[in-house]
């Protein structure tokens, strides 16, 4: 069976938003410097600009690699700072509440936009033989070799080694099997302390606080979560602008609400003590390891980007 590919950069900032307390741990933008940077020998969480670096190399590698093979492939948009926030407990800033609310509308434009990926509609016409070595050569072949990591939460995750993906993240990281490895660590922890986390007392209270204060401003909420919960079913009925309208007023009343009953910085602070214990002897080495790479591949990236043949 043909695989189509629509590697977008918009990754939907709606479900970043809704996932609440699921979202990438590796990956928190500029947050290391905002919760006071990392322990000392430590590195910091890359930011943003940083990020975009690796992800710009990592589809011209892809993009060199398919060519090599006379086959055609279109790095995707990257993702700006604003689509890779990454909110999940609470969402206490109001400008980009204002502008996105829940990144309903970053969401549909992430649909259109796939709809519209050249790569796809390149695939489209090519002859079904050409398609498969498309295929084959962006994934690898069916028998690929591969590697499988676990997560911290439980089961396994596996990748090809072979085809042009694989290959961008080899050179940009390093070698994929031991990064594919740490990344899977990394990235997964926060289904490990999230229960823990909004059971403490100091969270409830302040959840309690900003609850009260949502009821003052006309909603009924014991905490954002709920309002996740609720978004599918409060939006299901409503045009994209009045969802978005819909969005932005909820949206803005949890993030003054967070900010007021500082439900969000006690989320922050509470975070890092709680992934700190997640993370204990059992992960730190995976946890360092990952961000090591990342900071190495920075000057990979930097490679890459200069190279423009």
């Amino acid at each position: 069976m043909r695989r189509t590919v629509a590697r977008l950069g918009a990754v939907t900032a709606a479900l970043v938003v809704l996932a609440a307390c699921g979202g990438p741990q590796g990956s928190q933008g500029s947050q290391g410097s905002q919760h006071g940077g990392a322990p000392a020998g430590r590195l910091e969480r890359l930011t943003a600009a940083q990020e975009a670096n690796l992800d710009r190399a990592e589809e011209l590698l892809i993009q060199r690699c398919m060519k090599r093979q006379n086959l055609t492939y279109w790095p995707g948009r990257l993702r700006t700072p604003d689509e890779r926030k990454n909110v999940r407990l609470v969402l206490d800033d109001t400008r980009w509440a204002r502008k996105y609310g829940y990144g309903g509308a970053l969401h549909r434009r992430t649909q259109e936009e796939r709809k519209k990926d050249p790569n796809s509609a390149y695939q489209q016409g090519l002859s079904e033989r050409e398609q498969q070595r498309w295929d084959r050569a962006f994934f690898g072949d069916e028998d690929s070799r591969s590697v499988s990591a676990p997560v911290p939460t439980g089961g396994r995750v596996s990748t090809s080694l072979d085809g042009c993906l694989a290959q961008g993240q080899d050179i940009l990281y390093g070698g994929l099997p031991r990064w594919f490895r740490v990344s899977k660590v990394a990235e997964n922890l926060t289904g490990l302390y999230a229960d823990d986390l909004k059971r403490d007392r100091r969270f409830r209270d302040a959840a309690h606080k900003w609850s009260r204060c949502m009821r003052g401003a006309g909603h009924e909420y014991a905490t954002p979560e709920k309002i996740r919960d609720r978004l599918p079913e409060l939006n299901e009925r409503l045009s994209p602008d009045r969802a978005h309208a819909a969005e932005v007023r909820l949206a803005v009343a949890e993030a003054q609400c967070a900010r007021s009953s500082k439900l969000g910085r006690t989320a922050r602070e509470l975070e890092r003590k709680y992934r700190d214990r997640a993370i204990g002897t059992r992960y730190r080495a995976d946890v360092d390891t990952y961000l090591r790479l990342q900071h190495r591949a920075l000057t990979t990236a930097d490679t890459v980007l200069a190279d423009r043949g």
